[in-house]
């Protein structure tokens, strides 16, 4: 079961970028019963968040609120704060773009407590990612650029070149939005270097 566990989260990983809907959905839905077969709640939590991952990609936002909730219930049952902070961090994805931005300004802060404290950089970069898209889409530039840098920065280190892609991509964005076309050239350059 442990290896057939790892090979379906290898499978999901690679379906996931970029996004196969179809097969993903298969996928997803396979880690799902393993899970529950395994009746492990490190294992459920994990699944939650792919579950919640696959929501938010193929826009069915109800399926991410749901995945995010059971997965919290989950990580906290297990006690499992990396991957409680990863579902805090999506989740207040999930918020935002429902609308709550008081539930989401509360959950990433968490997010970010948990994850600074928790001393793992690969966690640390995956809220700090979900922060800043969270600041830049509340408007708070300044916050989403410092935590944007920061991700970028632990990414590269650990040699995550999506994660940085994906980081210097929002990076560029924002500073479009603002009119900064000169940071935005710099960001996508950086970027095409990278690729």
């Amino acid at each position: 079961r442990e290896r057939r566990w790892q090979a379906l989260l290898g499978l999901e990983d690679a379906l996931a970028v970029p996004a196969e809907a179809a097969p993903l959905k298969a996928v997803i839905n396979d880690i799902m019963e393993l899970a529950h077969t395994l009746n492990d709640d490190n294992a459920l939590a994990e699944a939650y968040l792919r579950q919640a991952q696959f929501g938010t990609r193929t826009g069915d936002i109800t399926i991410s609120q749901a995945a995010c909730q059971a997965g919290l219930e989950a990580a906290r049952r297990c006690g499992n704060e990396q991957l409680e902070a990863k579902l805090l961090s999506h989740a207040a994805n999930v918020e935002l773009t429902t609308g709550d931005k008081t539930a989401c300004l509360r959950d990433i802060k968490e997010a970010l407590r948990r994850a600074r404290s928790l001393g793992n950089e690969a966690i640390l970069a995956y809220v700090l990612y979900r922060a800043a898209v969270c600041y830049s889409e509340m408007g708070d530039v300044v916050v989403a650029d410092s935590l944007q840098l920061e991700q970028i920065e632990l990414d590269h280190r650990l040699g995550n070149r999506i994660m940085e892609l994906f980081g210097l991509g929002n990076m560029a964005s924002g500073y479009l939005g603002l009119g900064l076309y000169k940071q935005a050239r710099a960001a996508l350059k950086q970027a095409i270097q990278i690729a």
